[in-house]
């Protein structure tokens, strides 16, 4: 495999543009989602803010240099799913500590689709997508997703970390599907293809 060099210049606008676009994304969508996490003081809020900003760089900067080199290294993507699993570790366990709550109802997302906004259900129902992606492709993953699912709403139930909602449950449930199922298509075979 031959290493492509990058002209200091691409590397800088390609950077650049990343950031902008992952500037105004984090403006755009992260922001109205911040009310639903628990505030920890300006310091911590302040932090967070930048983490994600550059966690979206860098994700946007690995994108348009895959589209630019049409191969993408196999660090690249143990780098991004490093960071998609810590990521989920915080969603699922740290964004809400000190609340408990309990909704017995598959479908409550549709009421909040409705009337508490769409970030929330959108995300839940994209978020396990890439861990579904690398998931076995047999018929036992599913129902043992779905008890991994149950066991994280029950800790957060448990240990005051969110609430036990089983609309949530559908949502992660699908969003497992949704990526098991795109690992099969022919677009995701030729992106394994290109991992090198």
């Amino acid at each position: 495999m031959t290493v492509q060099k990058i002209h200091p210049l691409d590397f800088i606008g390609t950077t650049l543009l990343s950031f902008m676009l992952s500037f105004w994304a984090f403006k755009t969508f992260v922001i109205p989602y911040m009310r639903h996490i628990n505030h920890y003081g300006l310091v911590f809020t302040m932090g967070l803010h930048s983490i994600i900003v550059l966690i979206l760089t860098y994700t946007f900067y690995c994108f348009f240099t895959f589209c630019r080199r049409r191969q993408i290294s196999s660090k690249t993507v143990v780098s991004l799913y490093t960071i998609y699993f810590l990521g989920l570790i915080y969603v699922l366990f740290f964004k809400n500590i000190g609340k408990q709550g309990l909704s017995l109802d598959f479908f409550s997302f549709v009421s909040d689709f409705q009337y508490s906004g769409r970030f929330v259900p959108v995300m839940n129902a994209i978020m396990f997508i890439p861990l579904g992606a690398i998931l076995p492709k047999r018929l036992s993953t599913l129902p043992l997703a779905i008890v991994g699912i149950l066991l994280v709403e029950g800790c957060q139930y448990v240990f005051h970390l969110g609430v036990f909602d089983l609309g949530d449950l559908t949502l992660n449930s699908l969003s497992i599907l949704i990526g098991m199922g795109l690992a099969l298509t022919p677009l995701a075979q030729k992106v394994k293809s290109i991992i090198r």
